[in-house]
């Protein structure tokens, strides 16, 4: 089937609904704007760009702890479910095959058992049927934002308290068992949901054991040969420890598992009706 705009027919209509959130972990929700898309229902927040410094001492492929600058842009408030995913596979049957939801349901639960390449060609999907520029983070904006203008290894504190994840050990009905419909836990800060647990997020970046000579201006690690692709966030059958803001994990670019799955960013335009307010 030809990558053709969307009759709107044949679509869901999509919200985008952005707030404005400034790098100083404050949630403005008066500063709001809505515009429509026909796609799939996906709601975007927007994230003052600033610096921030990235990595921690945890781990050696955390370190060096470094200073990074990261732009504006619009990230999704919730990880990318079924449904959209759905949708898509339906659109073009021929490239897109359904991926297997392990018979826990699918509808509002994040998608899993998508590789690193087929959340990209979400993306490339999404971006032409609207004519605007969606896109896996990079490695650097997935910790600004998941951080949400924190310094402690979880955006909630020093520690992870019982009921505020999906993990192995979080204290939720679904632990080490399944995933959880997007947004069944607090959203961070920055009203992003399911940054700790739930599924493992692939990002843009490819993998490298540390953070030498890495980019300071929140630009993605691209590395041609290298077919392992970084993952951020943990999901329902990892610990807590592997929760935490920093972590890192990382898996070959073409795998398909039931713990992965993906959230995507905007890319600010002259189309998007931003509403910019001072810090």
């Amino acid at each position: 089937m030809p990558h053709s705009k969307l009759s709107t027919l044949s679509v869901l209509t999509l919200t985008l609904s952005i707030f404005l959130v400034s790098g100083c972990a404050s949630i403005l929700p008066k500063a709001k704007a809505d515009y429509t898309v026909e796609v799939a229902d996906m709601d975007f927040v927007f994230v003052k760009g600033g610096s921030f410094q990235m990595g921690s001492d945890q781990k050696p492929d955390e370190q060096p702890v470094h200073d990074v600058k990261v732009d504006d842009l619009f990230v999704g408030m919730y990880e990318v479910t079924f449904t959209q995913f759905d949708q898509y596979c339906k659109m073009i049957p021929r490239e897109c095959e359904p991926p297997d939801d392990q018979n826990w349901g699918r509808g509002s639960r994040p998608v899993i058992n998508v590789s690193w390449q087929d959340a990209n060609a979400y993306a490339d999907w999404l971006s032409k049927q609207t004519g605007h520029r969606f896109r896996l983070p990079t490695e650097a904006e997935w910790e600004y934002f998941a951080r949400a203008g924190t310094s402690t290894p979880y955006w909630s504190g020093a520690t992870l308290s019982s009921g505020l994840a999906n993990c192995a050990n979080c204290g939720s009905k679904w632990d080490n068992k399944s995933t959880a419909p997007v947004g069944s836990f607090r959203p961070n800060p920055w009203n992003i949901y399911d940054t700790m647990g739930n599924v493992i997020e692939w990002v843009t970046d490819s993998y490298k054991t540390n953070y030498t000579n890495a980019p300071t201006d929140g630009a993605a690690v691209i590395i041609n040969t290298e077919s392992r692709k970084v993952q951020r966030g943990g999901a329902w059958n990892y610990q807590a420890n592997d929760l935490r803001s920093t972590a890192r994990d990382y898996r070959k670019a073409n795998s398909h598992t039931l713990d992965a799955g993906f959230r995507l960013v905007l890319e600010p335009s002259a189309h998007l009706p931003i509403i910019r307010q001072g810090r």
